[in-house]
């Protein structure tokens, strides 16, 4: 798995961070995890992967920016693939 650190974009201004893998188990077991989160704080990324890889883009829609809550999610990801890789 790839680890890069969350990358700022504009248009919209959002925090981006792909990841690859060696299969397609992985990162499905990843979105199910972020999505369970997701659903508990109503805060809902723009998740793509497939076989090897997985792309998250997180940002608040009704800001149309970065916010707090943005800032927030990317940590727990984080945490959710260090506690993945314990």
């Amino acid at each position: 798995m790839s680890d890069c650190a969350w990358t700022e974009l504009d248009y919209p201004q959002r925090l981006e961070k792909s990841w690859k893998f060696k299969n397609f188990k992985r990162p499905w077991s990843l979105v199910q995890k972020i999505s369970e989160y997701a659903e508990e704080v109503n805060h809902h990324p723009e998740i793509c992967f497939g076989w090897g890889y997985l792309k998250l883009s997180i940002y608040s829609h009704d800001n149309n920016g970065l916010t707090d809550r943005d800032w927030n999610f990317v940590k727990m990801v984080d945490k959710i693939l260090d506690d993945e890789n314990d």
